[in-house]
Parts: C-alpha cells; sequence; structure tokens
C-alpha cells in the first residue's frame, strides 16, 4: 500500500516469512520506481501534479497488527479489508479462510464508486 499523506509504502503481510522479507520489499521498490515513472510520464500528464518528487526513495514500513491467517487464500483478501476504516469484518472473528468473492465484490464496488476514481 502506498500512502500519500504518510509519504511512505506499507508491506502489508498476513504470512510473513522472515527469509522472504528482503525481496518482497525490494520488488516493492522497483514498483514504487514504476509506480513514479508512470505517474511522471508525459503521457499521464494530469497525474504528474499529484507526484511527489520523492517517490523513489519513501521508506517501506511494515504492517503491525495483521493476523496471521495460515493460508494465502484469503491473505489478500484480508489486507484489502484491512485498508478500509469503516470496518468490513470483526477482526476477532476471522479464523480460517474469509469470503474472498464477498470481499472482493465490495472492494471492486468502492473501487470503481471511491475517491481512487477521481484520478
Amino acid at each position: 500500500m502506498v500512502d500519500f499523506m504518510d509519504k511512505a509504502a506499507y508491506h502489508l503481510d498476513s504470512y510473513p516469512d522472515a527469509n522472504m522479507i528482503p525481496g518482497k520489499e525490494q520488488l516493492m521498490k522497483d514498483i514504487l520506481g514504476r509506480i513514479h515513472d508512470l505517474m511522471t510520464s508525459p503521457v499521464y500528464a494530469p497525474l504528474k501534479v499529484n507526484t511527489p518528487n520523492n517517490l523513489r526513495v519513501w521508506p517501506i514500513r511494515r504492517g503491525q497488527g495483521i493476523p496471521n491467517c495460515n493460508t494465502s487464500d484469503s491473505s489478500g483478501a484480508w489486507v484489502i479489508s484491512c485498508l478500509d476504516p469503516k470496518g468490513c469484518f470483526n477482526s476477532l472473528d476471522i479464523s480460517g479462510v474469509l469470503d474472498d468473492s464477498t470481499l472482493r465484490g465490495r472492494n471492486a464496488v468502492s473501487a470503481v464508486g471511491g475517491p481512487f476514481n477521481a484520478i
């Protein structure tokens, strides 16, 4: 997740493997660089106004408090729902695999009708 207010990227992982963290964070830095290139490209001129100059060097912070789901089946859906401040679910009730189809549908509707569509 890239947070433009905190000027940081967050590594959110519900099943972190200590041996994989450096590689994942290097990939995130590469992706941040590509996002910066995209947002500063003349082809996407309207985005350039909102692009910070130092996007490539923003720190990568590790998200805290994400429950270990012990499965990759629901980790992506969990991370997306975690970002919803309205609260899609009660974190105390998490066990096993979340209902991915419900979360994906709700997140798709939010993305289409939400502030992300303003860009």
